[in-house]
């Protein structure tokens, strides 16, 4: 009996050390490191931004003017946990020192708040101005409701990565009108900017998938054509519009290189082209550079 009540009082003490043991460990403040990629950029550019954690991250917000995104875990390296997470600089981004806010939570409750201070340089776009289309009320009416469709679209974030490597130039061409342009349109000369690139080239010439993804929409529309979106996943898409015919369909999975449609002229069009743009978390980015660098 003796021996029954050592046994059970030394299993008791053992059950406190390890409770005790847990409590510390849960109540120390997590190890964390933080990294951008660069400290200056352009607009246009894509911040990666990583994120480094002794313990599992149960949620994570991370926001730069407004623009609200969340890190993804991307591998764990000998106990400690990295994600990443991508910052698309938009076009009106104001120049100067911004900071990135970086809010953490984990599963034992403890919230953390860092910041990350980047520098946004100024860069001077091309302007033209596009005589033959106008710009009218009911013009305008039209690409905006388009604009909200596919945005409410391209919002959907998806947690599985799905592109591999850099991405690739969809059809070949001549580049007619750069990423960021300023435009006017028509005799009242009201404006815009560009999103993507215009890559002029003959009608019916194919358009493959820059990347490999699941096709989230292929519509047509009146303004911005026949318009095809890929979800590369993490809030990566890719958009092309003003095709003549689509090779694919709405859910179908494409890989890289794969033709998913031909060359036209549809929509608000001057000649047979393809706009080619991508999104990053909503977030129209410069793509030529993801043909440049590999971002993972």
């Amino acid at each position: 009996m003796k021996l029954k009540k050592i046994l059970i009082t030394a299993l008791l003490i053992n059950f406190a050390i390890l409770a005790i043991g847990l409590g510390y460990y849960y109540s120390i403040p997590a190890d964390i490191s933080i990294e951008t990629d660069s400290y200056n950029y352009y607009p246009g550019d894509v911040i990666v931004l990583k994120l480094k954690a002794n313990r599992e991250v149960k949620h994570s917000s991370v926001s730069l003017e407004g623009q609200e995104t969340r890190l993804f875990e991307t591998g764990i390296n000998s106990g400690t946990r990295i994600y990443r997470g991508l910052i698309g600089i938009p076009l009106n981004c104001s120049p100067g020192e911004n900071t990135i806010k970086i809010e953490t939570r984990f599963f034992n409750g403890r919230k953390y708040l860092n910041l990350r201070t980047v520098n946004i340089k100024k860069k001077a776009f091309a302007e033209t101005h596009i005589a033959s289309l106008s710009r009218n009320r009911e013009v305008m009416k039209t690409l905006r409701e388009e604009s909200r469709v596919t945005r409410q679209i391209r919002s959907k974030i998806s947690g599985e990565k799905l592109w591999e490597g850099k991405f690739i130039i969809p059809v070949r061409g001549r580049f007619s009108s750069p990423y960021g342009q300023i435009r006017t349109y028509g005799k009242r000369k009201t404006g815009g900017r560009h999103r993507g690139i215009d890559i002029a080239a003959p009608e019916g010439r194919s358009i493959k998938a820059a990347n490999n993804g699941v096709i989230s929409m292929a519509a047509k529309f009146k303004g911005i054509g026949n318009t095809i979106l890929i979800n590369h996943g993490h809030g990566v898409y890719s958009i092309y519009m003003h095709m003549s015919r689509f090779k694919v369909k709405r859910t179908d999975p494409v890989r890289k290189g794969d033709i998913i449609g031909t060359v036209g002229s549809t929509g608000q069009s001057t000649g047979p082209h393809l706009h080619w743009g991508i999104y990053v978390n909503s977030i129209a980015v410069n793509p030529l550079s993801w043909t440049e660098r590999e971002i993972q």
